[in-house]
């Protein structure tokens, strides 16, 4: 069991939802969720975080989540 606040690298997230680091920031300047917590000068995402996308939770203007399975091919790899 991965705890709430567990922290995870850029490269750990983008793995984990297959999307590229350009998603990752478009995710946080819109839909202001994904906040970085600085540890030193690097920048770590919390499992809360990373779980509720999965989880859809995060929802787009339409009220789509903004990541699934389907979207991305059922394979976790960006489909945009």
């Amino acid at each position: 069991m991965i705890l709430p606040d567990t922290l995870f690298t850029k490269k750990e997230v983008m793995e984990l939802l297959g999307i590229s680091e350009t998603t990752l920031w478009r995710w946080d300047a819109k839909y202001n969720y994904l906040h970085p917590v600085m540890v030193g000068a690097e920048r770590r995402w919390r499992w809360k975080d990373i779980s509720a996308i999965i989880e859809g939770k995060i929802t787009d203007n339409t009220g789509s989540p903004i990541w699934s399975m389907e979207k991305n091919n059922n394979t976790g790899k960006e489909s945009r």
